[in-house]
């Protein structure tokens, strides 16, 4: 028990006793396994329950929260006018600012984060690719894969595949 068993049974035990503690062991495998995604997720969307709390808005420049709200909502497919909008601010004022501040569109810094989140996904967890061109807002997983071998100059499993033999 003191080296991580999950359970303990006595021999000889009944056929049941075991198929119900290997299921109970396995539950507890898939459900670490789901946690581990979960939190490489929740990383990457700053989500970490570590991290301290978000400073309050009034704190934050606007350029801040466009940033905030794009990787609170990489998930969507963002727009200049929602991002806007959920910052109280002109669209186009948005757009002249951000490039201003960063040095970059507003929709290159959109796009450069939802690569990275998937980026992310591919090398830590085992997710579909289709199911991570969701995941990044992209609903045309054809088009998420060409955006991605512009940013990356790989396809999503070209990618995955790489990083999984840079990692053994």
């Amino acid at each position: 028990m003191k080296l991580g068993s999950f359970d303990y049974i006595l021999q000889p035990a009944p056929y049941a006793e075991i198929e119900a503690a290997v299921e109970r062991a396995a539950g507890k495998v898939r459900e670490a396994e789901n946690q581990r995604r979960y939190n490489a997720y929740a990383k990457y969307r700053g989500e970490d329950e570590n991290a301290e709390k978000e400073p309050d808005k009034t704190e934050q420049t606007p350029i801040q929260r466009a940033m905030t709200y794009i990787r609170r909502n990489i998930d969507k497919d963002l727009s200049r006018a929602e991002i806007a909008d959920a910052i109280y601010l002109n669209p186009e004022y948005l757009s002249r600012l951000f490039k201003k501040e960063t040095g970059a569109s507003l929709n290159d810094y959109i796009v450069t984060e939802k690569m990275r989140a998937a980026q992310s996904l591919l090398s830590d967890t085992n997710i579909p690719v289709s199911l991570i061109a969701t995941k990044v807002g992209y609903s045309n997983f054809s088009y998420f894969s060409q955006v991605f071998k512009k940013y990356t100059g790989m396809s999503p499993v070209e990618y995955r595949a790489a990083k999984r033999r840079s990692k053994l």
